[in-house]
């Protein structure tokens, strides 16, 4: 019969062996929301093909709606919650030009027919 200590024991040795099994190639993500990943998940709830993280990002950067992708991207922006949005635009900013992502967003909106969603969103607020 194991005690309370031998428990503890196993329990611990257990838990050393599961952290040591994460491969050395994961990179370290500090911990908060991903916002990206959140927002392909939303876009992709309706839909048969699945807009990626990759796309999501082009999209948001060259303000070009990738091939096959205006719905998905119109769902985002009409229908995702607006801190989640607000969330991803602040992510995604890192790697444009200050005002370069408003631009894309508004242009793609205006492609997609989504402007009121956009709108809603960029608001400080």
């Amino acid at each position: 019969m194991i005690g309370q200590e031998d428990r503890a024991i196993v329990t611990t040795s257990k838990a050393r062996k599961r952290k040591a099994s994460v491969p050395a190639s994961v990179p370290h993500r500090p911990r908060g929301a991903d916002y990206l990943r959140m927002a392909c998940t939303s876009a992709n709830v309706s839909f048969k093909s699945a807009l990626t993280e990759d796309e999501l990002i082009h999209a948001l950067v060259t303000g070009k709606v990738p091939v096959k992708r205006g719905p998905h991207l119109r769902m985002l922006f009409n229908e995702a919650p607006k801190a989640m949005l607000q969330g991803l635009a602040g992510d995604v900013a890192r790697w444009t030009k200050p005002g370069k992502l408003e631009r894309n967003l508004r242009k793609l909106a205006s492609d997609l027919g989504a402007m009121h969603g956009v709108e809603r969103w960029l608001k400080s607020g």
